[in-house]
């Protein structure tokens, strides 16, 4: 056959398809402006945050049957409780609450990132990027107008709310309000909208190879940390489980009393496990000004009668209980192992990964040690949590001496199986 008559048979060939008929391709959205998109996925954020405080917050009054309690106060206490959550401290004359209800706060982190993620992809972000730059500075300039845009109308819904929550009584700063909250906003909107548009893809292939492995060991290192300070603190708790009960039942408050409190245990929960992670790794942490709480020494005075605080130890630990200080090096030498399982690093390069996890595991828990510091009142109270520079300190040696045992000591087992 020439090519005259080839060309002829292919312009004449029809191309017939069997089965259902084919979908129509579906219409491509039409990108939205950022500042709407913001509006739009910023106020949801803060709405779907704040329904279940408001929601909690106006059963415990029904249910306790206080009919002093008017439809604007109990709006305004959930306002007050929605802000703590950011980490927006309310001053009631001499007593300052700031410290944040971190159940709460993950709840709020958590519809940031998807607020980010969701204007990225209202404004088009994604779809008009043919290749993920990898130059910090033009991913910085691609995400600016998401990261501004959130993060300027999440500061206006935060200091707005600061204005209307805010009585004679219990007052609430709306410029530091919307300060922190537009801070919080503009991080972690920043994140979901990097991860959403690809261009994570981008930064993350300049990073080398093994500072990539020593990042997700950090993280799923601290992960671990925290799992294992909650695990502990839920024995303890459950263990002194008498004490906490008494505590429950010396309110006196009813059904809706003992519901508030165990909503109130629940919203403190993690807050409560970093401390025990603290405790676990060395430095401890303070309940009050002067006070330490640590394996090896114990100052504390008189506790609020918070269920809780039932578990806080009231001595140093014994060499029995000195085998708890144990378990976060067995949590970071997991981190380490599943680190040597999914790598295929040569052993001396794959330890010094695994070490230098520590530095960006110190920088977490220094983060998380400053998340679960604040004050619970007036002049004693007013230091509560563990120190940032010290549980970053021992947090990130925890993770730097137990990952590189874990990741060697994996590939020596693997090597002697292999025999």
């Amino acid at each position: 056959m020439d090519e005259e008559t080839y060309t002829a048979a292919q312009r004449d060939t029809v191309l017939v398809r069997t089965g259902a008929p084919a979908k129509p391709a579906r219409k491509r959205q039409r990108p939205v402006s950022v500042l709407t998109a913001a509006v739009v996925t910023s106020g949801w954020a803060a709405l779907i945050s704040f329904a279940p405080v408001i929601v909690l917050v106006a059963a415990g009054w029904l249910l306790d049957g206080s009919s002093a309690a008017s439809v604007t106060a109990t709006v305004r206490f959930a306002a007050v409780a929605w802000l703590l959550g950011h980490g927006v401290p309310a001053q009631a004359g001499d007593v300052t609450i700031s410290l944040a209800p971190l159940a709460l706060t993950g709840l709020i982190l958590y519809r940031l990132v998807r607020a980010g993620a969701h204007t990225a992809r209202g404004i088009g972000l994604g779809s008009s990027i043919t290749d993920a730059p990898t130059d910090p500075r033009e991913v910085a300039r691609l995400l600016a107008p998401v990261i501004g845009a959130v993060a300027g109308v999440y500061a206006v819904i935060g200091g707005l709310t600061a204005a209307v929550a805010s009585t004679s009584g219990l007052t609430v700063s709306p410029l530091r309000a919307a300060l922190t909250t537009g801070l919080l906003a503009a991080v972690t909107a920043g994140g979901g909208a990097l991860a959403e548009s690809g261009l994570f893809g981008g930064v993350w292939r300049r990073v080398p190879r093994q500072s990539q492995h020593a990042l997700r060991t950090a993280v799923v290192g601290v992960l671990l940390l925290f799992g294992t300070g909650a695990a502990a603190a839920g024995v303890v708790t459950a263990v002194t489980g008498g004490a906490a009960g008494g505590m429950f039942r010396s309110y006196s408050t009813g059904v809706a009393g003992q519901a508030g409190l165990t909503v109130l245990c629940l919203v403190y929960a993690p807050t409560v496990a970093i401390w025990a992670v603290s405790y676990l790794v060395g430095p401890g942490f303070a309940f009050g000004v002067d006070t330490v709480v640590s394996p090896l020494r114990v100052e504390l005075g008189a506790l609020p009668g918070f269920p809780i605080l039932s578990g806080l130890p009231d001595q140093p630990v014994s060499w029995v209980g000195g085998l708890a200080v144990l378990l976060p090096l067995l949590a970071t030498a997991l981190a380490g192992a599943l680190l040597a399982r999914r790598s295929e690093l040569r052993t001396p390069r794959l330890a010094k990964a695994a070490m230098l996890a520590g530095v960006p595991a110190a920088v977490i828990c220094a983060v998380l040690a400053f998340a679960a510091s604040g004050s619970l009142g007036a002049e004693r109270l007013t230091e509560i949590g563990p120190s940032w520079w010290r549980f970053g300190l021992f947090g990130g040696l925890a993770v730097a001496i137990g990952a590189p045992l874990g990741a060697v000591g994996y590939r020596l087992l693997r090597s002697l199986r292999r025999r």
